[in-house]
């Protein structure tokens, strides 16, 4: 039986056990048995309910309802058009975009903050919190408002300057900015961008970016709760 687990890469050592594990960025442990104990992982599948009594199927997790999730490069954000982004793509047990008109509906009739969880490409996590977060209507282009950053993943979001903040800024499907590979909302820079193409093995501008923290994010989420 190999003796690193989880997909880890194992090589000879001198000293006892005269092997070492190299875990993959969510794992952790001498064998490589031990997982990253982040919470949108461990969320369950709900309906959430709107305002005017629609529903849609979600992951919620202690109150939070998760936007956003990349962990494996399964689903292609990249490729995906403004109706995508609007109603949403992925498989909420895997990778996936809850939706702009669902997130714009749920901020408009509440409060909620904003939580980002991030793991670089060696297994590093950090986090944002936001204490206020909301996005505007389509006619809007979905106009996000963040503010009030706590954490220790840096303001990736709104603390690079006023040409740089996404504050106030408006969604971009990709291909609408010359820096999107996936939609975001975006200033004149990509310093902080979800839906970039997964890639671990080098840093890219193109790829999930959360900068200064890491340009090759091996997870990431976004989930807002009510305030």
């Amino acid at each position: 039986m190999m003796p690193c687990l989880n997909g880890a890469t194992c090589s000879p050592t001198t000293t006892f056990p005269y092997y070492k594990c190299q875990c993959q960025p969510l794992n952790r442990g001498k064998k490589c048995d031990q997982f990253l104990q982040i919470p949108a992982l461990f969320a369950s599948e709900t309906n959430i309910t709107l305002q005017n009594g629609d529903t849609k199927q979600g992951l919620v997790e202690d109150g939070w309802v998760v936007l956003l999730r990349r962990k494996d490069g399964s689903v292609s954000f990249t490729s995906k058009s403004w109706d995508d982004y609007k109603n949403g793509f992925g498989q909420l047990k895997g990778e996936f975009w809850l939706g702009n008109e669902l997130v714009h509906l749920l901020t408009t009739n509440a409060s909620y903050r904003v939580r980002f969880d991030l793991v670089s490409h060696d297994g590093q996590w950090v986090y944002a919190e936001y204490s206020h977060f909301s996005v505007g209507p389509e006619n809007d282009s979905y106009r996000l408002h963040i503010g009030g950053y706590s954490g220790n993943a840096s303001d990736g979001m709104t603390g690079h300057g006023s040409n740089q903040t996404a504050n106030n800024m408006p969604f971009y499907r990709p291909d609408d900015h010359f820096c999107s590979t996936g939609g975001w909302w975006l200033n004149q820079f990509c310093y902080v961008r979800l839906t970039g193409t997964y890639d671990l093995t080098k840093d890219s501008w193109l790829n999930i970016v959360w900068y200064p923290f890491s340009k090759r994010l091996a997870y990431a989420d976004m989930k807002i709760t009510i305030i």
